[in-house]
């Protein structure tokens, strides 16, 4: 199991936070975010919870990174399709010109 929580200063400035780890103030974490907010920052954590920022690691909402992680999705089958379609015109349109060819 994972948890997520906030920390207040009772152990210091440097424990304040959003904090994963196994259980509520457990000693075995993985994450920290110095942030004080009263909701999970989605920016802004360390891996490990004493390392450098990650800016690969984002927090939200399942249903918000599931619409983002939608829409990069058909972005990327977007631009496959909108090349395709290029490659198609462009073979048929070789082909038409061959054929014409051929003809004469």
């Amino acid at each position: 199991e994972v948890f997520l929580y906030y920390w207040d200063n009772r152990d210091g400035p440097n424990f304040e936070g959003w904090w994963f780890g196994n259980k509520l103030g457990g000693t075995q974490v993985w994450s920290h975010c110095a942030d004080k907010g009263l909701v999970p920052p989605s920016l802004g954590w360390k891996i490990p919870w004493d390392g450098q920022v990650r800016p690969t690691l984002q927090v939200g909402p399942k249903h918000e990174m599931d619409r983002k992680e939608a829409e990069e999705k058909l972005k990327s089958i977007s631009a496959d399709v909108a090349k395709v379609d290029s490659e198609a015109k462009q073979a048929m349109q070789q082909a038409t010109t061959l054929a014409g060819n051929m003809s004469n």
